[in-house]
């Protein structure tokens, strides 16, 4: 079990390996006790001011390398996006965690019909591209999809992966591989295999490759040193 310790206005949780702790805002706490209850049957759940976020799922009690949730009912939503707060808080919820979710719980129906919310909500998208949007359709809803990413997010140390989508086909597979390289989109890595359709030989020894990697447009300085150190490396 964790527990807590008050340092001037700082308040640091302390966690075990095997916990997993769910912190809650304490203002949504009083707001949506029934959440917390429903958190609370399976998780460790831990109450405190939160300068950003409704609920943050961590292994370490810090924010750093943790997913942070805010929830928005549908009312909620459109408010905020009428006062422009809104994208203050997504901007330093974006900020503050490594992995940001904007949970909208109700239905999305008013957007459809009215032109500029439906823009506001495509812009949000769209600016915030680190932003992870989820919907549920009601206050149980958005429990039980809390608890989901917090059991996903628990002890096995298992993260969100870092590839969307898996693929069978070879070329698909090398093209991924290639977009891990910071600089480097599908379009460039499709360049690279036109270019230097021997880089994933093992038997490819790279004499020519420097030359060849300069002719690949739009490569940067670093993601050419990151794939000669990737491929000639013994």
């Amino acid at each position: 079990m964790p527990f807590t310790t008050t340092v001037g206005l700082l308040v640091v949780v302390y966690v075990s390996k095997q916990t997993r702790v769910v912190i809650i805002d304490s203002n949504e706490a009083s707001m949506c006790p029934r959440i917390r209850e429903l958190i609370e049957h399976r998780f460790t759940v831990v109450v405190r001011r939160l300068k950003s976020a409704d609920y943050v799922l961590t292994k370490t009690g810090k924010m750093k390398g943790s997913i942070g949730i805010e929830r928005k009912t549908v009312d909620d939503l459109i408010a905020s996006v009428k006062d422009g707060r809104l994208w203050k808080q997504v901007s330093l919820l974006c900020d503050t965690y490594q992995y940001p979710i904007l949970l909208i719980e109700g239905s999305m129906y008013p957007f459809t019909t009215d032109p500029i919310l439906m823009g506001a909500y495509v812009s949000l998208i769209l600016s915030f591209t680190k932003l992870k949007v989820a919907h549920s359709r009601d206050m149980r809803g958005s429990a039980a999809f809390i608890k989901r990413v917090a059991t996903y997010f628990g002890p096995s140390g298992r993260e969100p992966p870092l590839v969307k989508e898996k693929y069978l086909d070879p070329k698909q597979v090398k093209i991924a591989m290639l977009t891990t390289i910071q600089g480097v989109g599908p379009k460039r890595a499709k360049a690279l295999l036109s270019e230097l359709p021997e880089l994933f030989h093992t038997k490819y020894r790279g004499k020519d490759m420097k030359k060849k990697l300069d002719k690949v447009k739009g490569l940067s300085r670093k993601a050419r040193e990151t794939i000669l150190k990737v491929f000639l490396e013994e």
